[in-house]
C-alpha cells in the first residue's frame, strides 16, 4: 500500500538500532504496520495509530500468528471466503445504501470518480456482508479483522488516486478500472501471541504502556493523515459518515495530530518522551520537519543517559520539479537509551 512517510525503505537501518538484548518493541505510530510486521517474529510487539484503518491492519497483521481457519464460513458456503467473494457476480446482494458507491463513484448525484461504479459496489457489498457475518457468528474477530485488511488492501489497489485519498484523478487510472480483488494477507508466524494492538491518540496511551523500546514516527509537516486516508477510514469504519466538499470528506477533528501544527509539535514531543515508560528510544524524523534538528536533540538529550544519544542522517531521494535544486534532504534517525 501507497503511505505517506513509509519506512518500508529504512527497516534494516532502524533494526540496526535496536539493542540486541530487547524482547518488546512499540511502534506508536503505525501506520501500515510495516515496522511490527518486520520485528514480529523476533520481539512482542505493542502497536498503535490513531486511524482506525491502520488498526485494522495491525489486528491482522500482527495480532494473527497464522491466517484464520474460517471453520463455520467454509461449513456454510464451502470456500475459503477470500475466494468466495472474488468468484461473487452481480448483481451484489447490497443490504443497505451502497454508501461508497453513491458518494465515491460517478453516479446521477455524484461526479466523484475515486472508484469505478463496479468496484464502489462490490466494495459495499463486501463490507455489508463482513459485518452481517461477524454478527450471526458466521465469522469471529480474529477472521472479520483478516477480511477487513484484505478489503483495505484490495481498495488502495484500485482507487483512482495518486496514493492519497486528497483528491481523486480527472482520467482513469489503468489499474482504477480493474475488477477489485481480494488476496490472502501474508501472515508470518509467531510464537508471541500477546501483541497488543491500540487505536489511540499516541500521547494518551503513553501512559498505560511499557517495554524496551520505543519506536516513534510522527507526523513531521503540517499534512494531517486524516483527510488524506478519509476513504479508507470510511470504509473500515462504514458508519455513513456526514461528508462534506468536493473530496466528500468525512469529519476529523478529533483525529487531528499536534504534531502537524508548528508551535504545538515540540511540546507534543518532548511530553511523548518524558513519559515514555521504555528503555530505549528511536525516533525517525525528516531534516525539513517542523521539529528542527537542534530542537530534537535538546528534548532527547535532557531525558538520555549520558552519552547515549546519537544521530545518523540517511539520504531521502525525493522528486524535484526544479532539478537544479541543491537542498539536501536526510531521514533523520535517533536513539538515545533513557535515564
Amino acid at each position: 500500500m501507497r503511505y505517506i512517510g513509509s519506512k518500508i525503505l529504512l527497516l534494516d537501518k532502524i533494526s540496526s538500532f535496536v539493542p540486541v538484548d530487547t524482547e518488546s518493541i512499540c511502534d506508536i505510530f503505525a501506520g501500515t504496520a510495516s515496522v511490527g510486521k518486520y520485528f514480529k517474529r523476533t520481539h512482542k510487539l505493542i502497536s498503535n495509530d490513531i486511524l482506525y484503518f491502520s488498526f485494522v491492519l495491525q489486528k491482522a497483521y500482527l495480532g494473527l500468528s497464522k491466517e484464520p481457519k474460517f471453520l463455520e464460513f467454509k461449513k456454510r458456503f464451502n470456500l475459503h471466503p477470500i475466494d468466495y467473494f472474488n468468484s461473487t457476480i452481480k448483481p451484489y446482494n447490497i443490504q443497505s445504501n451502497p454508501f461508497v458507491y453513491e458518494n465515491y463513484s460517478p453516479n446521477e448525484n455524484c461526479q466523484r470518480s475515486y472508484f469505478s461504479n463496479e468496484n464502489a459496489l462490490k466494495i459495499d457489498y463486501i463490507r455489508q456482508a463482513l459485518q452481517q457475518l461477524l454478527c450471526d457468528d458466521t465469522i469471529n474477530q480474529n477472521e472479520y479483522f483478516y477480511l477487513l485488511a484484505s478489503l483495505i488492501e484490495a481498495v488502495s489497489l484500485v482507487s483512482n488516486t495518486t496514493g492519497t485519498y486528497g483528491a481523486y484523478l480527472k482520467i482513469w487510472d489503468k489499474r482504477s478500472l480493474k475488477p477489485l480483488t481480494l488476496s490472502r494477507l501474508n501472515i508470518d508466524d509467531s510464537k508471541k501471541t500477546d501483541n497488543l494492538c491500540f487505536n489511540e491518540n499516541s500521547n494518551y496511551l503513553i501512559d498505560k504502556i511499557s517495554g524496551d523500546v520505543l519506536y516513534i514516527d510522527p507526523p513531521y509537516n503540517s499534512r494531517q493523515y486524516a483527510p488524506n486516508y478519509h476513504i479508507l477510514e470510511t470504509i473500515a469504519r462504514y458508519d455513513n459518515p456526514k461528508i462534506n466538499g468536493v473530496t466528500g470528506i468525512r469529519e476529523y477533528s478529533d483525529l487531528k495530530s499536534n504534531f502537524c501544527v508548528k508551535n504545538k509539535a515540540r511540546l507534543e514531543l518532548e511530553n511523548l518522551i518524558s513519559k515514555a515508560n521504555f528503555k530505549y528510544i528511536i525516533l525517525s524524523y525528516n531534516s525539513e520537519g517542523i521539529i528542527s534538528k537542534n530542537e530534537i536533540e535538546h528534548i532527547l538529550k535532557k531525558y538520555a543517559k549520558r552519552s547515549s544519544y546519537k544521530c545518523e542522517k540517511i539520504p531521502y531521494r525525493r522528486y524535484k520539479n526544479n532539478k537544479n535544486t541543491k537542498d539536501e534532504v536526510n531521514e533523520l534517525l535517533f536513539y538515545i537509551e533513557k535515564q
